[in-house]
């Protein structure tokens, strides 16, 4: 695999203002959680902390908390130590959970300041951050990890970075489209699926080569277990693939314009949608329930 060394470069302005430690209040209008004004993605990502399956959930807004038993939603404010400095950041997240309190992320401050994050790791369920590699090079929209490999899809070109030292060093190897969403296989990193404008591709060497699986475009994807693969797509139809991505059975649909699955298990789902709303699944995505929603 080719490897590109990144070397770090600082950040010339702060990614937003705010300060660092603890929660804010709940947020009491829609627009706290989503700027509908604001720019794509409307919510980035949405994950399950397996900890204690409080979910965590990145917007164009901010980052938000809801703690396993309630429906408030809370908003983190987060801190990330990139190019010498502390910075806060509100909005702009992309991440995935690799363990209890453990993620892996990247994104991008907005309009106001072009540097991209790069990787970033925290290890204390997504309060504060460091950067560990590509600082002001890449902008990755979805990321999984597999014991030491990270591989993640770039949020600016048609391609797919994969390292295999936890994400010091990456090679990049093309995808057929630009990736808005990807997943790995719980247990092979080679075990690829990605989701773009074009429809769901699938990966069986990590990305080298991939082939065309279904035309429906933009679905999110959440894979629990190697033969429990879930895709959401635009219209909320739920779907489950046994044989990674190869096939698919519909099993259900949750209401919204989802924009964010995840999962706990294959039977405890989550879906965000535009509006910030969030619904949960318990028996596989048949049927599904507001778990909650921006509002006092």
């Amino acid at each position: 695999m080719s490897r590109g060394l990144a070397t770090p470069v600082a950040l010339a302005v702060l990614l937003a203002a705010g300060c660092g430690g603890g929660d804010e209040p709940a947020p009491n209008r829609a627009e706290a959680v989503v700027d509908a004004a604001g720019e794509p993605p409307y919510v980035g990502s949405l994950d399950v902390n397996p900890r204690d399956g409080s979910l965590l959930m990145a917007t164009n807004a901010g980052t938000f908390r809801v703690r396993r038993g309630s429906d408030r939603i809370e908003r983190v404010r987060v801190r990330i130590s990139a190019g010498g400095q502390s910075i806060a950041a509100r909005g702009g997240l992309a991440f995935a959970f690799t363990g209890p309190d453990r993620l892996v992320g990247s994104g991008h401050p907005g309009a106001d300041s072009p540097q991209l994050l790069g990787l970033i790791r925290s290890s204390d369920g997504g309060r504060t951050w460091r950067n560990v590699s590509r600082l002001g090079q890449s902008d990755l929209h979805a990321l999984a990890q597999r014991d030491r490999t990270v591989v993640a899809s770039d949020g600016q070109r048609a391609q797919v970075l994969v390292s295999e030292d936890a994400g010091e060093n990456f090679g990049t190897r093309p995808s057929p489209l630009r990736l808005i969403d990807m997943d790995a296989s719980p247990d092979s990193a080679e075990k690829l699926v990605g989701s773009s404008e074009g429809g769901l591709y699938s990966s069986a060497d990590g990305g080298s080569t991939w082939r065309a699986r279904d035309s429906v475009p933009n679905s999110r994807l959440a894979w629990p277990a190697p033969g429990a693969l879930f895709r959401v797509d635009g219209d909320g139809a739920v779907r489950r693939s046994g044989d990674a991505g190869l096939s698919w059975k519909r099993v259900g649909k949750v209401e919204g314009e989802p924009h964010a699955l995840a999962a706990a298990d294959a039977r405890r789902l989550f879906a965000a949608d535009i509006d910030g709303v969030i619904r949960g699944s318990r028996d596989g995505g048949r049927t599904w329930s507001v778990r909650a929603r921006p509002g006092p």
